[in-house]
């Protein structure tokens, strides 16, 4: 599929015109990884947003206490990870792992930034507001797992 299309159907870029799409296409690199190859190590710089254009991508963070996986999520085509680094340049918080045969587009954060602070950043709202509505369903799902755990915890006093 083409880039602008892929752009066009992932929902993070959902509200964006035409040619808002084909700048950020041109702005979008592409790489291809093998079954089990590590797309990026959890600490690795998170400096790039990615939509996966095709394959499947296992995330997981290790665990300090006993340095085994732990998976968070399986993504498919269309969906986007590295949104927080783009957003704070933090390390990335998990390590994505291609499951099958993947290709990702690649939107690097200073090229995101220019985009957003040149005079037609406006043009981007829809990205921004799109960002902002993903990272917030994480946070939800997030404190969900987290209500969980501490009911547990008080339930089963640990």
């Amino acid at each position: 599929m083409p880039i602008r299309e892929l752009l066009a159907v992932t929902p993070l870029f959902e509200g964006l015109t035409s040619e808002c799409l084909a700048v950020l296409g041109g702005c979008c690199g592409q790489r291809t990884f093998h079954s089990d190859q590590t797309i990026f190590h959890e600490g690795d710089p998170g400096d790039t947003l990615m939509i996966i254009a095709s394959g499947k991508v296992k995330i997981a963070r290790r665990l300090p206490q006993s340095g085994n996986n732990y998976t968070l999520a399986f993504l498919e085509t269309g969906a986007v990870l590295g949104e927080m680094g783009v957003i704070d340049t933090a390390p990335r918080s998990a390590t994505a792992t291609a499951v099958t045969e993947t290709t990702v587009l690649t939107l690097p954060q200073t090229e995101l930034t220019t985009l957003l602070a040149g005079p037609e950043g406006s043009r981007y709202l829809p990205l921004v507001l799109n960002l902002a509505r993903n990272l917030s369903e994480k946070l939800r799902r997030a404190n969900s797992v987290i209500s969980d755990i501490v009911l547990y915890l008080h339930t089963y006093r640990f």
